[in-house]
This record gives C-alpha cells, structure tokens and sequence, in this order.
C-alpha cells in the first residue's frame, strides 16, 4: 500500500505511518467498543458475513484511491472488516468442531492465516510489478469476497452440530 500511495497521492516514508496507524487504530476501536453488540444484534454467522463483504470492498476500493476521502473510506472498511470476521470465524469453528478436533482444527485456521501472511505479499508483490500497483488490491478484494460461499457452509454445519 505505501507504493500505491506514494504514487496516486504522494504519500513518503516520512507520512505513510500515520495511514497505517489509522488502520490499527479502528480495529482496536471496533473490537474493544463495537464488536460485543454487533455479535449480539446480528450473529457470528451473520457478522463475518458482512465482515467479508466489508474487508472485500476496502481492499478493491484502496485500488482505486486517488483522493484522501477514498482512502479513509477504504481504509475504515478494511479494519473494520477484519474486526468482523476473525473473531466470529474462530467462534463458528469452535462450536461446530467436535472438542477432540477442536484444537488441531483452530490450530489449522491460525496455521493457514500465517502462511497465508507470507504468501500473499509475495505474490501481490508479483502483480505489482507484472500488472501495476493497484491490481493486487483488487484481486485482494475479489479472493476475500470469494470466500462467501464457504461462511454459508461454516452456518449449514453449525446448525447441524456436532460438538
């Protein structure tokens, strides 16, 4: 991101901290201030659904920033997504897994999102360089947005139990 925003609003290395400051920043507000309500008023399901689709919209949104009110726009929706789903995946599993599988199965979910934590910048590094600096935002925002269909599954099987 501090690429794209160097290049499209002349962000330095001097300034990039405090957009990157701002994320941490709202998701430390939502999950200590917004995310026990929204819990409660929506479901884990149901939230980490509208997290999904509000991390997907930030990050194909950043590829479009050529003005500061779009980036703080995308750049709410991606912490703010994040703050949704993570949580409410880790609760989903937890009841859904059986309690012998419980810990291999959490184990697996933080396992793929480490790798994923190395994987991923390398190969938004590779579009970067091949395809321009935006695209791999909106690749981002289309994978994340892609993973819709397996929440519903996560839902069906939680109504079925298990545990």
């Amino acid at each position: 991101m501090p690429l794209l925003l160097s290049e499209r609003l002349g962000v330095t290395m001097h300034t990039v901290g405090y957009f990157i400051m701002y994320l941490g920043g709202v998701g430390v507000i939502v999950r200590s201030l917004l995310l026990g309500r929204m819990v409660k008023a929506l479901g884990e399901a149901r939230l980490a659904r509208l997290g999904v689709v509000l991390l997907a919209a930030g990050l194909a949104l950043v590829s479009f920033v050529h003005s500061y009110a779009v980036l703080w726009v995308a750049l709410t929706l991606m912490p703010l997504g994040t703050a949704f789903i993570f949580p409410c995946i880790t609760g989903l599993l937890s009841r859904v897994v059986t309690s012998r599988d419980r810990g291999l199965y959490l184990s697996v979910q933080q396992s793929f999102g480490g790798i994923s934590r190395v994987v991923f910048p390398a190969g938004a590094g590779l579009l970067m360089d091949s395809f321009g600096r935006a695209v791999p935002f909106w690749v981002s925002g289309v994978l994340v947005l892609g993973t819709l269909g397996l929440m519903g599954l996560l839902e069906t099987y939680g109504r079925q139990g298990s545990g």
